[in-house]
């Protein structure tokens, strides 16, 4: 690598510098709080993988689980309560997997769901 015109000598690091560097900012950081919605056909696969490389990232995660989706709606119908979106509110951050499915009505979960949680 070439600075200001100068050949800069090639570094080795230490690993153990490394690690020990990486454990200190996982102390320090704050978990991010998540509510996590995996939802319907390859939506929880998909969630569950992504979780993963999340955590292998480094990334704190305080997460919850909502059973929410096509699937919650056939067996109760229940689209989104307000009990849950008031504890959204709390949330850094919704984790929503793919949601919705062939036996529900189109755009109960799209208005109920989707747009009830963004507006």
């Amino acid at each position: 690598m070439v600075l200001l015109g100068k050949r800069r000598p090639n570094l080795e690091l230490d690993e153990r510098a490394i690690d020990s560097t990486r454990h200190f900012r996982r102390e320090e950081t704050m978990a991010h709080k998540v509510g996590i919605v995996g939802g319907d056909g390859i939506g929880p696969e998909v969630i569950a993988q992504g979780l993963r490389v999340i955590d292998a990232a480094g990334v704190q995660l305080d997460t919850t689980d909502y059973d929410l989706g096509g699937q919650r709606y056939l067996r109760d119908e229940v689209v989104l309560t307000d009990e849950i979106l008031n504890e959204w509110r709390d949330l850094d951050a919704i984790y929503l997997g793919a949601v919705g499915t062939p036996e529900v009505p189109p755009g109960v979960i799209e208005r109920g769901l989707l747009l009830r949680s963004r507006f």
